[in-house]
């Protein structure tokens, strides 16, 4: 039995994993799955570190982090071990190799994204948007029920680039992903991280197009 972690991407919540984390539960695993302060103005990365902490269950922990929440990933490695790191389309703040680095942190979007700002200055997406680049593979239904779900996101200040501590890392990315650029996911992953891209059937939201192929993905690189 493993404690899974899993933390959302821009504009989703703890929701987005709900059918992962049966799948994982079914196996045995202890799963948590937090809600993230992305709709608060106020709220710093600090406060995105601590809500991700206190769903800590051990220090025998998979975190896994889709896509904007991989932001997270060096601030908590600074916090508490973890065994195993797992990230999906994900940005790669730092690295468990040395810097300078000449990739990137955050990857450029592979397209056009129409972003509105509401009144508090928070990314909105649109149907039409969210469609295209997070639910491209997703069934109707789950679109349905994904996109009343959908939440404001904020933008904290970019957090510093530092070297990991030592820790198992792997990375995924959807063969379907439309929103992260792949040739910079396989340049960065391997200057970064010092490991090769992991391919997946899904788009840039397998925990919603691919639950069950994620999931089993899941338990075995912690196993």
């Amino acid at each position: 039995m493993s404690d899974y972690v899993l933390l959302h991407g821009s504009n989703h919540g703890g929701w987005c994993w709900e059918f992962v984390a049966a799948e994982l539960r079914r196996r045995g695993h202890r799963v948590a799955a937090p809600d993230l302060p992305i709709a608060d103005p106020d709220a710093r990365w600090a406060d995105h570190v601590d809500v991700a902490l206190a769903n800590y269950q051990s220090d025998d922990v998979v975190l896994v982090a889709h896509s904007r929440s991989g932001r997270l990933v060096p601030q908590l490695l600074q916090c508490r071990p973890v065994r195993q790191v797992v990230l999906i389309s994900s940005s790669i703040v730092g690295g468990t190799l040395s810097p300078p680095y000449a990739t990137p942190p955050f990857p450029a979007p592979k397209v056009a994204i129409d972003t509105p700002k509401d009144e508090l200055g928070r990314t909105i997406l649109s149907e039409e948007t969210a469609r295209a680049i997070f639910f491209n593979e997703c069934s109707e239904a789950t679109i349905q029920w994904a996109l009343p779900q959908l939440r404001p996101q904020c933008d904290p200040p970019p957090l510093p680039e530092i070297r990991w501590p030592d820790v198992a890392v792997a990375y995924l990315a959807g063969t379907q992903d439309r929103l992260v650029d792949h040739d910079w996911m396989r340049e960065a992953v391997s200057e970064r991280l010092g490991v090769k891209v992991q391919e997946i059937s899904g788009d840039h939201s397998p925990f919603l197009s691919r639950p069950h192929e994620l999931a089993v993905v899941l338990h075995d690189v912690a196993s």
